[in-house]
This record gives C-alpha cells, structure tokens and sequence, in this order.
C-alpha cells in the first residue's frame, strides 16, 4: 500500500481548478481587451465589461492567494485556523466572481441581441 498525506489528491485537483480558473480570466481579459472597440458599440456595454474584468481580476488574485495557501499547506490545514478560513473565503471569492463576470457578459450579450 503507498503512503499518502490523507487528501493529498484532492489538494492536487482543486490546485489545478484554481489553475483553470485563473488562465481563464486571464484569457477573457485579453479577449476583452483586443475587442473593447467593438464592445463599446453595444448599449450599457461599459458596466457590464467594467464588471466582468474586475470579477475576473478578483479571480486571479484570489486563486493565486489560495494555490499558495494549498502549497505552503500541502501536508495538512488545521481545522479552524486563520488559514482555513481564508482559504475558504478564497475558494468562495473565486467562483463566485468567475460566475459573476461570465453573468455580465451573458447579460451584454442577451441585451444587444
């Protein structure tokens, strides 16, 4: 039998959804980026892309703080400690501002149809 750290693989799987989240945002930010002069014919288009990249940003700083805190913790988080918690609050942060800013895209793109 191996000797594993007991949740070992499911730190490895939520690193790499982190790592998922945060390419992604990056990529939705530099597709924003080189089609804000098309975006910006639409009605209401500045909240909504406004919204979307500052959700997106949200994602990358906050799967970043959480893949570090996975990382520097990789053999055990204690239950209840402060880095427990952000670690949570991080994971919360993150998919609901991905969701947010991929809402904000799909109401500028249900707006303008």
């Amino acid at each position: 039998m191996k000797n594993t750290m007991p949740g070992y693989e499911k730190r490895k799987v939520a690193i790499d959804l982190l790592k998922h989240f945060s390419g992604l945002s990056v990529g939705i930010i530099a597709l924003t980026a080189s089609f804000l002069g098309n975006l910006s014919q639409l009605s209401n288009s500045k909240n909504s892309v406004i919204f979307a990249v500052i959700n997106f940003f949200l994602v990358i700083v906050f799967s970043s703080l959480a893949s570090y805190l996975f990382l520097a913790n990789i053999q055990k988080l204690e239950y209840r400690s402060f880095s427990h918690y952000l670690l949570r609050f991080s994971l919360l942060i993150v998919f609901l501002s991905f969701f947010s800013g991929i809402g904000a895209f799909v109401y500028l793109i249900l707006e303008n149809v």
